[in-house]
């Protein structure tokens, strides 16, 4: 059983709506999800968090732009600047 959590006594570890409860994991530089980032950061270098996020969707992995923004500073990968039409 979970304690402080709502659903308290559901073994399965489902709300009342019967979703699973997801707990959200923090992504290391040297995770399967990291080095996909790197790999897609690399491979199309004019490619932002947004996009490089768009695809890692439609990979199955669902990771935020923030996150995406720290591995490559962690992995000092470079973003492309943003190319605003004015």
């Amino acid at each position: 059983m979970l304690k402080g959590r709502e659903g308290i006594g559901d073994p399965a570890g489902q709300d009342a709506d019967g979703a699973l409860e997801l707990d959200p994991v923090r992504i290391s530089p040297a995770s399967e999800s990291a080095a996909l980032i790197q790999r897609l950061a690399t491979e199309n270098n004019s490619w932002g968090c947004v996009r490089v996020q768009g695809e890692l969707l439609k990979l199955g992995y669902r990771v935020s732009t923030s996150t995406i923004r720290r591995v490559l500073k962690a992995l000092k990968i470079r973003q492309p600047r943003s190319e605003a039409v004015r």
